[in-house]
């Protein structure tokens, strides 16, 4: 019997520079079978640089508004803060080249949206996704 799981905890691993320990990690769609990322591949997904996946169409981020987690992952990986960040992509979707990621007000809101969109990948707190981690949900093995 085949356990359908409804979406995929990654929490994300690069041989260089480890980046576990984080308090962020990503939650993702069923659709997404990818099960771990490099620091480049996170930072071209959430600038937008990949805006498609191989197996399942388009790639739909999100993060929940005013949540650390998008604070800590822009602060260990970049050199935005969450304003410039918003303000990257108000640009790129005035200017028509992308849809921007959603912002959620909880995470069980942004859980619900991962649950029920092919494609989506969200920044999540990696301390709420252990608390209130449904069974639906796997962790990834590094």
């Amino acid at each position: 019997m085949k356990i359908l799981h409804t979406f995929s905890l990654a929490i994300l691993l690069t041989l260089a520079s480890p980046i576990a320990l984080a308090e962020w990690a990503l939650v993702a769609n069923e659709s997404v079978q990818q099960e771990s990322f490099t620091q480049t591949e996170v930072k071209r997904l959430f600038f937008g640089r990949i805006t498609k996946w191989a197996e399942s169409g388009d790639v739909k981020l999100c993060y929940v508004s005013g949540s650390k987690s998008l604070s800590a992952y822009l602060d260990e990986h970049t050199t935005y803060s969450p304003r410039k960040y918003k303000s990257y992509w108000n640009r790129k979707v005035f200017s028509g080249d992308l849809i921007g990621p959603k912002t959620f007000r909880d995470f069980k809101a942004m859980s619900s949206y991962v649950k029920n969109t092919r494609g989506a990948i969200c920044i999540a707190d990696k301390k709420t996704i252990m608390k209130t981690m449904p069974t639906n949900i796997r962790a990834v093995n590094d």
